[in-house]
């Protein structure tokens, strides 16, 4: 007997066919495609930390002891 590949045995996985809404308790989130290029436009060219964020990073790294 030939074993399954990953993407026939992930097909047997019962909740893959739930709907988001019954899978996790919420609908996906929808955006345009306009809004989708800037978000992947700042995650590919995130700008410099500002002061705030660099506070904000010395105060977490200082509490981790």
């Amino acid at each position: 007997m030939a074993s399954k590949t990953k993407s026939e045995s992930c097909a047997d996985v019962a909740h893959q066919a739930q709907p988001a809404e019954e899978q996790f308790g919420f609908a996906p989130t929808r955006i345009s495609q306009e809004d989708w290029d800037m978000l992947m436009e700042v995650m590919e060219n995130p700008p410099e930390p500002n002061e705030a964020m660099r506070a904000a990073w010395a105060k977490y790294q200082s509490s981790k002891g």
